[in-house]
């Protein structure tokens, strides 16, 4: 009873229209095991008008472990907001479909650190050559950002263990 109570409150506030209510909402689900008893409450906040709102439940998507949703994240990765771009490109690799995508190649380029570093760790799951090459210019980027988020790249796919292996 008391779950099915927290469940209703929660959708509840998943659903109510003012952004503070559904950025707490968001924050609830991250704590969660499962996301499945709101999907269509997710999915729904995918189109907010709150552009934090919408970072926040695109990152879930790769969550709910649905490659169908492929055209919500491609769409999300195409939004005029990096925050967003950046965690559609990472739910699209939790769900590998990443290779699939038409927009994480655009992205391999991008000014805004975060969502590049995001592309460049999806794509080396399919094509490392490209991925490679990218991480190789991001690593000498002007921008200390840049650097940095090539760096946690670098840690992320395990690349310091294996120059210490060879070495």
């Amino acid at each position: 009873e008391q779950d099915k109570e927290f469940g209703e409150s929660l959708k509840a506030r998943l659903e109510n229209p003012v952004s503070t209510e559904a950025s707490q909402g968001l924050r609830m689900l991250q704590t969660l095991p499962s996301l499945a008893p709101y999907r269509a409450q997710i999915i729904a906040l995918c189109a907010h008008r709150d552009h934090r709102i919408v970072s926040a439940a695109v990152k879930l998507i790769g969550r709910l472990q649905d490659p169908s949703l492929r055209d919500l994240l491609e769409a999300a990765a195409a939004h005029s907001d990096p925050r967003v771009r950046a965690n559609a490109v990472e739910a699209m690799d939790l769900l590998h479909v990443a290779d699939r995508s038409k927009q994480i190649f655009a992205l391999l380029n991008s000014r805004f650190n975060r969502e590049r570093a995001n592309a460049i760790r999806a794509i080396s799951r399919f094509d490392f050559a490209t991925a490679r090459e990218c991480l190789v210019k991001m690593l000498a980027d002007p921008s200390h950002h840049h650097r940095i988020s090539a760096l946690w790249v670098v840690s992320q796919l395990s690349l310091m263990t294996l120059v210490r292996q060879v070495g």
